[in-house]
């Protein structure tokens, strides 16, 4: 169990270790002349972006895993990615609240056969105050979930070194508060699978809990 890291869970996107699901809308992100164009009905050629969805065949858990969100196409390159990362956060330049909110949201109904948001019993996430982006995340999600449902938050903590930043532990691991996420559907939120602590919350789901589904939902994926 030690060896599944957060590489291990990048790359289970990408190989044959994961299996695409169908959804039943598409979606999808241009960059014209410098701007971002958001497609919420369509895709096309020309996308950087678009909606995906995942299952992830992981032999070393026993709960059925499954990610959906938006991931990069191949094409896009590295400043254009880093440009719409810091568009979508707020960073350059300001998003319309109505495009940043039906992009937060069509990934939720985008394959509702499977997922389906009011059957989620839980929702795990970083402390909310961490990014506005997430906290606003969360904030949609809530609102098409059940109003009774269970949470829990984790703690990030970077420590700065000269090559990269580390994500520590969370603090929730270690005080012991997923032990109470005992429901069948636990839905896992952040913004993006690199430098998250994902794949330390899905080993530590999977060892207190090896009867559910979990479904990791990050705007941007691997």
């Amino acid at each position: 169990m030690s060896k599944f890291n957060k590489d291990q869970f990048e790359k289970n996107a990408e190989d044959e270790l994961c299996e695409n699901i169908p959804l039943n809308k598409t979606a999808g992100v241009s960059l014209k002349n410098g701007l971002f164009e958001f497609h919420f009905e369509k895709e096309s050629n020309e996308d950087i972006i678009k909606l995906a969805a995942y299952k992830l065949n992981c032999p070393h858990f026993k709960n059925d895993i499954y990610w959906f969100g938006y991931k990069f196409e191949d094409s896009a390159g590295i400043e254009e990615r880093s440009s719409f990362v810091n568009y979508i956060k707020g960073i350059s330049g300001n998003i319309r609240e109505d495009v940043l909110r039906q992009f937060i949201e069509l990934p939720l109904f985008s394959w509702q056969k499977k997922f389906d948001t009011y059957n989620v019993d839980c929702f795990v996430y970083p402390c909310a105050e961490r990014s506005q982006l997430v906290s606003k995340m969360i904030g949609i999600i809530g609102e098409c979930t059940q109003h009774n449902i269970s949470r829990c938050s984790f703690e990030s903590v970077k420590a700065a070194s000269i090559a990269v930043n580390h994500l520590g532990i969370p603090n929730a691991v270690k005080s012991g508060k997923f032990e109470s996420l005992k429901g069948n559907n636990i839905l896992v939120i952040d913004f993006n699978t690199r430098d998250s602590q994902i794949s330390e919350i899905l080993k530590t789901l999977n060892d207190i809990n090896q009867d559910c589904n979990i479904f990791v939902y990050t705007l941007i994926g691997v």
